[in-house]
């Protein structure tokens, strides 16, 4: 028999996607109309996609996914509207958080769920890149503006309260990538 038929397959495949998009520890239901179209749809991952893309589960309000290191990067930089970033730096900021492009601990990839990448440590250097990246930019760009263009709805009242108190742009800056609702997608 074909792997890709078999039931357990299709759970498999579900349960990882929706793993990785929805949450770490994703619905039953999401999981099973996943289940379900991947054998409806013979292993099609287009129509898995588009079924992805479909069920409520995915479009909660609530971001349940801690980002990883790459995510908490790039939506950093994105935020701050960087148009060019010195590869040398790159390199060295995914060095020291901890995922450097292409040292997967394993042929399965890097960690999914947030306990790979919440330990203090890891805290500890994400406070200390944006606290570096806050710095580089010399209080060019308002943190209020940042959360505002970053997370719009998503930013708590009680993190705007503490980025305007900030002693300085630099600090608002910090506090801002450092927000738990940044710190998750």
């Amino acid at each position: 028999m074909d792997l890709s038929r078999k039931p357990q397959t299709a759970d498999y495949v579900a349960n990882r996607l929706a793993r990785h998009f929805i949450a770490d520890e994703p619905p039953a239901s999401a999981v099973e109309k996943l289940s379900n179209s991947f054998r409806k749809n013979d292993g099609d991952l287009g129509a898995l996609a588009a079924t992805l893309v479909d069920i409520d589960e995915t479009w909660h309000t609530q971001q349940a996914k801690f980002k990883t290191p790459d995510e908490f990067q790039i939506s950093a930089m994105r935020g701050l509207g960087a148009k060019r970033v010195d590869r040398r730096m790159l390199r060295a900021a995914y060095g020291s958080l901890g995922q450097s492009p292409f040292t997967a601990p394993s042929p399965a990839g890097w960690p999914d769920e947030a306990e790979a990448w919440l330990g203090p440590d890891a805290i500890k250097k994400r406070l200390e890149w944006s606290q570096a990246v806050a710095d580089r930019m010399k209080g060019r760009v308002d943190p209020a503006g940042f959360l505002g263009e970053s997370l719009g709805e998503f930013a708590s009242e009680r993190t705007i309260k503490h980025i305007k108190r900030a002693e300085s742009r630099q600090q608002g800056m910090a506090l801002a990538m450092m927000a738990p609702e940044f710190q998750r997608r």
